[in-house]
């Protein structure tokens, strides 16, 4: 399903050095990856959120991601559909035989899982996974940050997506989300492994993008 990512470097980047099919791409302080158009699963009515292009850019004290979908979000989260966009699997120690587990693929070695959601703010409230019967007033994305235990396919969560989540507003078909590095417990210089999965893919290995080993600025 993912076809050879392409590399954008963009002002204060970065040099991005090829890997060798089968390994982690490395990258200096950003990358971005490109998606085909079509490759999620839609069930009835219920549009996949069909990711395009994903940006992951740090700047000393955050990391922020900026997911681009193929349409609208408003065609994707119309109704009670809120949910996740893109899941992000995140290795801190540079060592896949510690942490946990996907759930989806098999891949090993794990801290942290952060889910980039897009949401729906209603008339009577708010929603990031599914919704509510409530006139739609907009969008907003947001996160949540769960770590996860030696060899388990679950985390636990560590982050309140409802009230420690910044809220940025979606108004086309841009999810973006900006996390501190202390969320993670990581710093400048060190380098992440990301194995990034399109959140309504497939259920295997192949709705992953190909894994990064991103330093940070």
């Amino acid at each position: 399903m993912r076809k050879t990512p392409l590399f954008v470097a963009y002002v204060v980047l970065l040099v991005l050095v090829s890997a060798a099919a089968g390994d982690p791409i490395q990258a200096t302080h950003a990358v971005e990856l490109e998606d085909p158009a079509g490759d999620v699963l839609n069930e009835g009515e219920d549009l996949g959120k069909d990711v395009v292009r994903l940006q992951v850019a740090t700047d000393g004290k955050e990391l922020s991601f900026s997911v681009l979908l193929a349409d609208e979000v408003a065609a994707y989260l119309a109704g009670r559909k809120a949910g996740d966009v893109i899941q992000v699997n995140v290795d801190t120690d540079s060592d896949s035989a510690t942490g946990g587990k996907t759930f989806w693929g098999g891949k090993e070695g794990f801290e942290y899982l952060v889910s980039i959601r897009a949401c729906i703010r209603y008339e009577d409230g708010e929603a990031c996974v599914g919704g509510l019967s409530s006139p739609e007033q907009g969008y907003f994305s947001s996160y949540e940050v769960a770590q996860f235990t030696q060899g388990a396919t679950d985390a636990k969560d560590v982050h309140d997506i409802f009230w420690e989540s910044p809220r940025t507003e979606i108004t086309g078909s841009e999810v973006a989300v900006r996390i501190p590095y202390a969320e993670l417990g990581v710093s400048s210089g060190q380098a992440l492994r990301l194995a990034i999965r399109e959140a309504d893919s497939t259920y295997d290995a192949e709705s992953f993008f190909p894994e990064v080993v991103l330093t940070l600025k």
